[in-house]
């Protein structure tokens, strides 16, 4: 960066001394008389001590810079590391609630099994029917265990819709993956959970009442398309310098996940498309998947 900005420097110095030397001809004429002045009797000193300003102002400005960049990498870091823990505990905390759900039914099934073998000796067929039909819809038993055969995008889903699940957002997944990607987990799962999170960030500002969703959509054409559709409630804000839509939670790191699902897109020849219409928001992208070798 400090040979770019000298350049610069050096550049608009020449340029400010060209316009003020048209606007001021006399001052123009005595430049150029010291100037020739000094190479005639040796090194101009005065041009010494411009030069090292300016040396020294685009050293100062390209470590600042630098440091900003280190900063802003450190920070997306940060939030990748928070959003992976935060992956593993509630993955785990789900392994945990399967697990005492698993328990549950194994210890129900035995009375579930006694009262129908009673049924079955007294020969009430209408009730035995009847019984059979209220297990079936008990929610326990018609849950989905699994998304997708990709294990870090299921695990992915699995963690964010069981949290919206909680919140008493309706959730309908679309998925069609093979067990491996081109693109690494490290890029994929981040993006993904970003507009996850935008979704059910959304969905908190529900009224009393108002139904709650989400649509998620991930498949394999020439790309691989990665869609969130959720409902919104409130007025989005959207930053024309940015071109994106801010958050409204606060902290250092929130405002950061469209920006990385930005990025993330980029990287992989596309863009993040938002679209907010009267009661809905969507996030979507391609990302053009890099060639493997056979």
């Amino acid at each position: 960066m400090f040979a770019p900005l000298l350049l610069a420097a050096l550049g608009l110095g020449a340029a400010v001394c060209g316009v003020r030397a048209v606007a001021d001809p006399a001052w123009g004429r005595e430049l150029m008389f010291h100037l020739r002045t000094g190479f005639q009797n040796g090194l101009p000193r005065f041009l010494l001590w411009s030069w090292s300003a300016l040396t020294m102002a685009a050293g100062i400005l390209a470590a600042f810079m630098d440091l900003f960049r280190r900063e802003s990498q450190r920070r997306t870091e940060e939030r990748l590391l928070l959003q992976r823990g935060e992956l593993i505990r509630e993955n785990y905390e789900n392994l945990r609630k399967h697990n005492e759900e698993i328990q549950t039914l194994r210890h129900d099934l035995r009375h579930h099994v006694t009262a129908l073998q009673g049924l079955c000796r007294e020969g009430d067929m209408e009730e035995i029917q009847r019984y059979l039909e209220s297990l079936s819809q008990r929610p326990e038993l018609n849950r989905i265990s699994g998304y997708t055969v990709h294990p870090a995008v299921d695990a992915v889903l699995t963690a964010m819709l069981a949290r919206g699940a909680e919140a008493g957002v309706c959730a309908e997944a679309k998925v069609d993956l093979p067990p491996e990607l081109p693109i690494p987990n490290s890029d994929l799962c981040p993006l993904l959970m970003n507009l996850l999170e935008n979704a059910l960030e959304a969905n908190e500002k529900a009224p009393e009442g108002a139904e709650k969703w989400l649509r998620v959509t991930l498949h394999i054409r020439k790309y691989l398309y990665v869609g969130v559709e959720n409902a919104r409630f409130a007025p989005v804000d959207f930053d024309p310098e940015e071109g994106l839509y801010r958050s409204t939670k606060s902290g250092v790191l929130h405002g950061m996940g469209l920006k990385s699902a930005r990025a993330t897109a980029r990287k992989y020849h596309s863009e993040l498309v938002l679209k907010a219409a009267e009661d809905s928001f969507s996030a979507s992208t391609a990302l053009l998947l890099p060639e493997t070798e056979s």
